[in-house]
């Protein structure tokens, strides 16, 4: 593949840095900062036009890391993906029960946010991730596995307290119905 301009690199991977800004950042105004900051520094940066595709990618989202840290520090606030962020992200409706593993991976700290959304949501291999990240392929595994496991712990807790909330409603109605004033005249 050929991309030796700024029109071509955008073509190629803008989709990838726009989805990868808006899920660390979580706010699409500044997605669409972090977006163009990056592609101005590629710009910017004449020896981009003789390397591997694969180098150029990576590059891409390390500038993207770095400037999505910029943009947290200035910005210093966080707020929540929409259901049309999250639908932008995949590029087609979330259905309801990925909406809530996604609100959890964007609750994860940073690097696993970016590797689980990397590996997951576009569908990269840890290899490729440490390539990006400028991480050894035996730590993304090893990160990839923790986030994983707060993932699952957090989804079986939040489980569990909306199983117990429902029980509790439960034996309410049930004494309700049991202790009513219906029956009396």
């Amino acid at each position: 593949m050929e991309h030796n301009t700024l029109e071509d690199a955008v073509d190629a991977w803008g989709d990838l840095i726009y989805r990868f800004a808006l899920t660390r950042l979580q706010n699409r105004e500044d997605a669409e900062d972090v977006f163009q900051n990056t592609f101005l520094k590629l710009l910017e940066y004449t020896e981009w036009e003789h390397w591997e595709k694969d180098h150029v990618r990576a590059w891409l989202v390390r500038i993207a890391m770095s400037e999505c840290a910029d943009v947290g520090r200035r910005r210093g606030r966080q707020s929540f993906l929409t259901e049309e962020d999250l639908a932008r992200l995949t590029e087609e409706p979330v259905p309801a029960d990925q909406t809530e593993i996604w609100d959890q991976v964007a609750d994860l700290d940073e690097p696993d946010r970016s590797i689980v959304y990397l590996y997951y949501g576009e569908g990269y291999s840890l290899k490729e991730i440490a390539q990006m990240l400028g991480l050894t392929h035996g730590n993304c595994r090893v990160i990839l596995h923790r986030a994983r496991k707060k993932l699952k712990e957090r989804l079986a807790r939040k489980e569990n307290a909306e199983r117990r909330r429902h029980g509790r409603v439960q034996e309410i109605s049930e004494y309700d119905e049991k202790h009513s004033c219906a029956g009396r005249t």
